[in-house]
């Protein structure tokens, strides 16, 4: 709201009645989830837990089809590795998740740019990070996402 007062294009606005979070709450209630202990809670649900202690940053999921949850994998490196046997077994692979390795966002892994040095394979979610990534790393090259789970295999 400060920000938004400070350029003086909008009138007053009042969040609470421009809000109207009944079916977010009652979504909640139908999952046994208590809506106003998650809303006061100040960590990050979203925060992915690879398993044997991975770094968090690192780490990307694949939602495969029919599931309710994604899978999570250490690195983007894994990921793709589990996407070549998910493609081997006739597995269905609703989407793919992978950190960009500049900033950490995240983005489809299809969709991402990719670029290989000799530490493996690196997501990024624009071409000019990925040609960052190259220009500091010697022997890093650019790939495109089919060369990328090739490499990955």
């Amino acid at each position: 709201m400060p920000y938004l007062k400070s350029i003086g294009d909008f009138a007053d606005l009042n969040i609470d009645d421009f809000v109207h979070d009944g079916p977010l709450r009652q979504a909640y209630t139908t999952r046994a989830k208590n809506y106003e202990t998650e809303l006061a809670a100040k960590v990050n649900p979203l925060v992915l837990h690879p398993a044997d202690g991975a770094d968090p940053g690192q780490a990307a999921e694949i939602w495969f089809d029919g599931k309710d949850s994604t899978q999570v994998y250490p690195t983007a490196q894994e990921l793709l590795k589990a996407v070549n046997a998910a493609n081997a077994a006739g597995r269905k692979v609703r989407a793919a998740y992978v950190a960009d390795t500049e900033l950490g966002t995240r983005w489809f892994a299809d969709h991402a740019r990719w670029v290989q040095d000799p530490a493996g394979l690196h997501p990024f979610t624009t071409g000019a990070g990925a040609a960052r990534y190259v220009a500091a790393h010697p022997g890093a090259r650019p790939l495109d996402y089919a060369q990328a789970l090739a490499a990955a295999s």
